[in-house]
């Protein structure tokens, strides 16, 4: 694989746990060490990253956001746009990476 490739997540990232699992592999963490700094129990984020727990707490959404050091208000937002609209094709809000944004008069 060249700099240049991107590895596609092969979990759902349309749903927050899907999302939640694949930043976490991106950033080569266990679910052991992102449950610890959490402080949640290992079998909740595997819930969670499954889901088959829905994160509707905001607290143990930002504690997951910081576990993973990611912007906490991005994962705040995929956990309501996933409670609100739990079929990923009725989700409103497509996530894009921005690397993968066209600038502003790019050719």
């Amino acid at each position: 694989m060249t700099d240049t490739e991107t590895v596609k997540p092969e979990d759902d990232v349309r749903l927050v746990g899907g999302w939640i699992r694949w930043q976490r592999k991106e950033k080569s963490l266990s679910g052991e060490q992102v449950a610890k700094k959490a402080e949640i129990a290992v079998s909740t984020l595997y819930a969670i990253e499954r889901s088959a727990q829905a994160l509707t707490s905001l607290e143990m959404a930002v504690r997951l956001a910081d576990a993973l050091g990611v912007d906490r208000g991005v994962v705040v937002m995929r956990a309501v746009l996933n409670f609100r609209y739990p079929d990923p094709d009725l989700t409103l809000f497509a996530f894009t990476d921005p690397a993968d944004t066209p600038s502003v008069g790019a050719t």
